[in-house]
């Protein structure tokens, strides 16, 4: 059976497709954590960087296709069948630098004293620092 070829057109329009749907994911998680609903809201955010992942790995199909390789239906299920490859193909991340007297430098450090006493058990009195 001869493979069935995927435009990059179609590509595209899946990755956005999931973008889409990650999106609406990500406000359900935050409804679901603001009525207290704290396991739907977290599988709800899991969900949403599955949905990233996938996005991210049909965009790199999507590239290949035009480039002019072609790829199949075949390619496309086999790269997004894996729920763990596309969890980790939605992982990212984020660093924020602010001084440490701004609201937003008040708030990290508030942020990361808590990690710290649940994580480690650091004690209340104890300040953690955070980067000018």
């Amino acid at each position: 059976m001869t493979p069935t070829p995927v435009t990059a057109e179609t590509l595209l329009e899946g990755a956005l497709y999931s973008l889409q749907e990650a999106g609406r994911l990500v406000v359900d998680a935050a409804t679901a954590f603001d009525n207290k609903s704290h396991v739907l809201g977290a599988a709800s955010a899991a969900f949403a960087f599955e949905l990233i992942g996938q996005h991210k790995i049909l965009l790199e199909l999507w590239e290949k296709a035009v480039n002019g390789e072609t790829v199949t239906v075949d390619d496309v299920a086999a790269s997004t069948r894996d729920h763990v490859e596309r969890q980790k193909a939605g992982q990212g991340s984020l660093t924020m630098r602010t001084d440490r007297n701004s609201g937003l430098g008040k708030l990290l450090a508030a942020r990361n004293a808590a990690r710290c006493r649940l994580v480690h058990g650091v004690p209340n009195g104890i300040r953690t620092r955070v980067r000018p």
